[in-house]
């Protein structure tokens, strides 16, 4: 274990009390030089005394550290570099095999995808004039016939649009970024929940935008905080999750998204909706974009909703800006998969669409059981038709802590840091995804797993 230390040289270069200034040194090197768990700060006593401060400025020092996610502490061992991964959850494993369980991912469970891609290919094999159509250039909008069935099937859902207002994309990822680079610009502020989803805030860094974080509670964004850094910042943008949130699985009331609504409007802050998980709950609270068609960018994905290989998904745009949209598309990669669109299309056509959600909504409301009588003791917040669950720890427990230790046993989820925006306290929590995993046994036996190291006390970290 290597001990990392500072000098008085290092706190003169920061501004601000004594404590913030020793936070700000080690936050400094620990991004600068990619520290990991191997390294310890020292004890508070003797850093103290190298700095000539008291210990109770180095204790405030370590605890601010610790609510920005810098380091964690272990009760008797001292206090440690928290791993800094900041997309670590924004990538596909390439290590899942049969032995291990992967509950990081939130993806459509595989049901009988496969069976339906196979007959609908060969329904498309037998029309070769219509497949010869779609092998040339196009709108980037995407084909008219194509958005013509989304916009219809999005009107059970009480979206209506029209096909006019419909872009097609390779996936809500691919929605979220193109309205990014469409609207804002590096350095541009922009807000989310405080807990968001990590591919926005990838998206945010390549951006290089200045990210600041809303307060949650049970009920979503906070207004007032939102009214409040609204005032301060002048944000040029809100990207929400407001239903089934991705990682805390809450809904966000119909009467406080009017709030926010309202808010945005007094402020000019265009928003972005994501809902990729939003059709799946019924019965559903309005969408945000259906308070504010011409403020509300909304992002939808085939690829969340029916199978995470078929990159297809969408973007109703406001009338206003929807050729700026066009244009990001068109730069970014000229169109998306005609093909990829069309097999999602005949899905929505036939009903196959729908036999689909109805199994994940089935699923997914079998495992939210099975998670739930696991893990009762631990109060799981969840949702019967969300992709995962979130759990709050118990005080022995550090996210991080448990995060490494489920890794030694081939378990693999999304520590609280996966998601955290901004300088508040990180709450410690995991989000347990229960979709990825075909097989109901295997969750099981991962959870059991998980329950068992939550009522045993951390094992002790590694000697280096």
């Amino acid at each position: 274990m290597t001990i990392l230390w500072i000098t008085p040289e290092h706190i003169n270069e920061q501004t601000g009390p004594c404590y913030q200034r020793i936070a700000k040194a080690y936050a400094e090197q620990i991004k600068t030089f990619s520290y990991t768990q191997e390294h310890q700060l020292p004890p508070q006593r003797l850093l103290a005394d190298r700095l000539s401060v008291t210990v109770g400025t180095v204790s405030r020092a370590y605890k601010r550290l610790e609510d920005q996610g810098y380091v964690y502490g272990h009760v008797g061992r001292g206090t440690f570099v928290r791993q800094q991964q900041p997309d670590a959850n924004f990538q596909i494993q390439q290590h899942i095999t049969e032995n291990r369980s992967d509950l990081s991912l939130g993806i459509a469970p595989l049901t009988e995808q496969h069976v339906l891609l196979s007959q609908t290919l060969k329904q498309m094999s037998q029309q070769p004039q219509f497949l010869a159509s779609l092998m040339g250039y196009y709108s980037e909008q995407g084909m008219p016939h194509q958005r013509e069935i989304i916009a219809s099937w999005l009107k059970q859902f009480n979206l209506t649009v029209s096909a006019d207002q419909l872009l097609l994309t390779n996936g809500g990822q691919h929605g979220v970024n193109t309205v990014i680079m469409s609207i804002c610009k590096p350095g541009d502020t922009v807000l989310c929940e405080q807990l968001s989803y990590p591919g926005f805030i990838a998206t945010a860094r390549q951006h290089r935008l200045q990210l600041l974080g809303v307060q949650l509670d049970e009920q979503g964004i906070m207004p007032d905080h939102f009214d409040a850094l609204c005032k301060k910042y002048q944000p040029r943008a809100i990207y929400l999750n407001p239903t089934l949130h991705n990682p805390t699985t809450r809904t966000t009331p119909t009467e406080r998204r009017q709030h926010i609504i309202d808010i945005a409007n007094q402020y000019n802050v265009w928003m972005i909706e994501d809902d990729v998980q939003g059709i799946l709950q019924q019965p559903r609270p309005p969408a945000l974009y259906q308070y504010a068609p011409e403020r509300v960018y909304y992002i939808g994905s085939f690829s969340k909703l029916l199978a995470g290989g078929l990159r297809s998904g969408w973007i109703i745009s406001p009338q206003s800006t929807l050729s700026l949209i066009a244009r990001s598309l068109r730069a970014n990669c000229w169109l998306t998969p005609p093909i990829t669109h069309e097999i999602a299309c005949r899905w929505l056509q036939d009903g196959s669409a729908n036999v689909l959600i109805n199994l994940q909504r089935t699923t997914l409301a079998r495992r939210h059981n099975i998670a739930e009588n696991l893990l009762k003791s631990f109060n799981p917040i969840s949702h019967p038709q969300s992709y995962h669950i979130w759990l709050p720890l118990p005080p022995t427990w550090q996210a991080q802590e448990l995060h490494m230790a489920l890794a030694q046993q081939r378990i693999d989820i999304a520590p609280s840091s996966s998601f955290a925006v901004g300088n508040a306290p990180i709450p410690q929590a995991i989000r347990v995804s229960i979709s990825h995993i075909n097989e109901d046994q295997q969750l099981i036996q991962a959870l059991q797993k998980i329950s068992d190291l939550l009522n045993n006390t951390p094992p002790e970290p590694k000697d280096w």
